[in-house]
């Protein structure tokens, strides 16, 4: 669990990091958001600040060895910002940087769920 857990909270660490570097560096920004799409693009910090918190509750309750219902709407909320930066991407010609970082992630944490819900299942037998 230990394990799940330091990958959910680098995951939810990833974000507000993520965001701080594209704010102070366009070099950097430009790997991910054509600088003629980053006005548009910024107004996306708000969800990804609220799935950041939802992630980082997640963390804790797994290091405290709970697994409840968060896990799998985090989970959800990954898809959602997955599916969202794919066709983000895709609309503004932005490179594949984002959403390969998004899947990975997204594949992570779809683990941990499953080791979650395996663990958990195994453990009333």
């Amino acid at each position: 669990m230990r394990a799940a857990a330091a990958f959910v909270g680098l995951c939810a660490a990833s974000i507000p990091a993520w965001w701080l570097v594209l704010y102070q560096s366009s070099e950097w920004r430009g790997c991910f958001v054509p600088e003629k799409a980053w006005p548009a693009f910024r107004f996306v910090v708000v969800p990804d600040v609220i799935l950041a918190m939802a992630t980082a509750m997640a963390a804790v309750q797994l290091v405290g060895g709970r697994a409840t219902a968060l896990l799998p709407m985090v989970v959800g909320g990954w898809i959602y910002a997955t599916a969202f930066s794919i066709a983000w991407a895709v609309s503004a010609g932005a490179p594949a940087n984002g959403p390969v970082l998004m899947v990975a992630a997204l594949v992570g944490l779809r683990l941990v769920w499953h080791a979650v819900v395996s663990t958990r299942s195994t453990s009333r037998r």
